[in-house]
């Protein structure tokens, strides 16, 4: 809060040198809307994030998991810039896991002799740099494993909740989201992990980033946090999929809808879908075999079936370059078509009141058997506007007694972002809608 804050510091050990105190001035923040708006917080309908001010924020992120241990201090900021142009507002960084390096580019540990009971200081205020880096381009950041910071399928409860305290007690000050887990089923450790980090920052969010449970019919991983009073936000990951396009955009739709539907009401994010490639072969399999369509397809699926935000992720940013089988360099992959695409998915949700969106796949009065085909539908709560996405070409037909006055309807290409105005349109009865030649995929817009 604005105002004079005083401070003291109380040693346990009863050294009187040890004590401290000082004051804190808190000014109105200039710049970027986190400094301006304030931390985030969760919107009083439960269905998405705001500011402290109430204004609305639009969850979209990049999986860039590997920079803490991977990435100069010269190359972090480049990449800061390039997202923050783009319109992105979320990083999402792991911790350092064993898979990706066992030292940061100063060769420093992050717990001495590898106990997860010592950490070294040097490691985290590297770590914690580039975090203050981030919040000051204007980037919240998403810390995932906190309970298992190796990503060696530990299970001491005592030494993840002592990390938990640790890193959020160094992060108290920073915009941050806490996120125990990373890819795994449910664990309770991660729960018991969140508690502990809840202790110490009461006022920060909280979720949880669970693997894929691919071919459920919802995420029953995602499902067992739900419940938890810790979780403030609900995470998916409707995943890779090892190449599956039914599974990775059926279940961007289900799982986001089954979420957005349950009580009581939590913002619900897509942490991670299907990686973009850029059209190259890699080894691993489909799962490493993404386009711009597979990575921007579940964007709008997402966000148009319950999601409130939704993270890309590309190969060679994603790892930093950090295995053969990944050979894209980060500066590449920091300009695949798909990251531009994301600016165009931000300009095209955001250019209606977006927060107000709520799935209305009744609307859709004909639908495919296909998931890759199949169009997805969400009007505001007020009837006065909506938005259709179709990752096909193929002909909708749209029941338009949900909109409550005659609209305007515009098509959006989400590759190139044009628009081709249909002109206004009804409210009644039920209209079918041709998307333009060529393209891949359309939006179509009704506002005002």
């Amino acid at each position: 809060m604005i105002g004079t804050w005083t401070w003291q510091t109380t040693p346990s050990s009863g050294d009187s040198g040890l004590t401290q105190r000082g004051t804190v001035q808190v000014r109105v923040g200039t710049g970027t809307a986190l400094q301006t708006n304030g931390a985030l917080t969760v919107s009083s309908d439960g269905h998405n994030l705001t500011y402290a001010d109430g204004s609305p924020f639009f969850w979209l992120g990049d999986t860039v998991w590997d920079a803490p241990l991977r990435a100069t201090e010269s190359e972090w900021q480049q990449y800061l810039r390039d997202r923050t142009s783009k319109g992105f507002s979320v990083v999402q960084i792991s911790l350092a896991p064993t898979w990706s390096a066992t030292s940061d580019v100063q060769g420093q540990r992050p717990f001495v002799n590898d106990d997860l009971h010592q950490p070294n200081p040097a490691f985290w205020q590297s770590f914690d740099r580039k975090i203050q880096q981030a919040n000051d381009a204007g980037l919240a950041v998403l810390v995932v494993g906190l309970m298992d910071p190796l990503d060696q399928g530990q299970g001491d409860y005592a030494a993840a909740q002592a990390i938990g305290r640790y890193l959020a007690a160094r992060l108290a000050g920073n915009h941050v989201i806490f996120s125990p887990s990373f890819d795994q089923p449910y664990w309770d450790i991660a729960d018991a992990t969140a508690n502990a980090i809840r202790e110490v920052a009461p006022n920060h969010l909280i979720t949880q980033h669970p693997g894929t449970p691919s071919g459920q019919p919802t995420n029953v991983w995602s499902e067992q946090y739900f419940a938890q009073p810790y979780l403030n936000i609900a995470g998916l990951q409707s995943g890779h999929n090892g190449g599956d396009r039914n599974l990775v955009f059926g279940q961007a739709v289900n799982w986001s809808r089954s979420l957005a539907n349950r009580q009581p009401a939590k913002p619900v994010i897509n942490l991670e879908a299907y990686y973009d490639t850029d059209g190259l072969v890699l080894d691993g399999g489909g799962a490493h075999q993404g386009t711009a369509w597979d990575s921007r397809a579940p964007a709008y699926l997402s966000l148009l079936s319950g999601a409130s935000g939704y993270t890309y992720g590309a190969y060679g940013t994603y790892i930093w370059n950090g295995k053969p089988f990944h050979p894209i360099p980060w500066q590449t992959a920091l300009n695949f078509d798909s990251s531009r695409q994301m600016s165009i998915l931000r300009q095209t949700v955001t250019s209606l009141p977006w927060w107000q969106l709520r799935p209305a796949p009744e609307r859709v009065v004909t639908q495919t058997g296909d998931p890759t085909s199949q169009a997805v539908m969400a009007i505001t709560s007020d009837g006065t506007a909506g938005m259709v996405y179709l990752p096909s070409t193929l002909p909708v037909q749209i029941d338009m007694g949900g909109f409550q006055r005659t609209l305007q309807a515009t098509w959006v290409n989400p590759v190139t972002g044009a628009r081709t105005a249909i002109g206004r349109v009804s409210n009644g009865g039920s209209r079918t809608f041709t998307p333009p030649a060529g393209g891949t995929d359309w939006v179509l817009i009704f506002s005002n």
